[in-house]
């Protein structure tokens, strides 16, 4: 009847163990992939601050290239 408990005191005792081990992969796989999103979020935004930048410096180039014959018919 001993030998019963010891036996099964130490199943119990690994499968806390398992259930803990297995929690902590849980935690770190967590991590990990919000860490990942968290880069590729912040690429993205970089990237499309770049391509709204871009579309302004764009759009100010051709308002400038517009009023530039008109500033010029001014002065004369």
């Amino acid at each position: 009847m001993k030998q019963n408990k010891a036996v099964i005191a130490a199943i119990i005792v690994l499968l806390l163990s398992v259930v803990f081990i297995i929690g902590l992969l849980h935690d770190s796989s967590k991590k990990e992939v919000t860490s990942r999103f968290q880069e590729q979020q912040l690429l993205h935004a970089h990237h499309l601050a770049e391509q709204i930048e871009n579309f302004f410096n764009g759009h100010a180039q051709l308002i400038r290239a517009f009023s530039m014959p008109v500033s010029l018919q001014n002065e004369s």
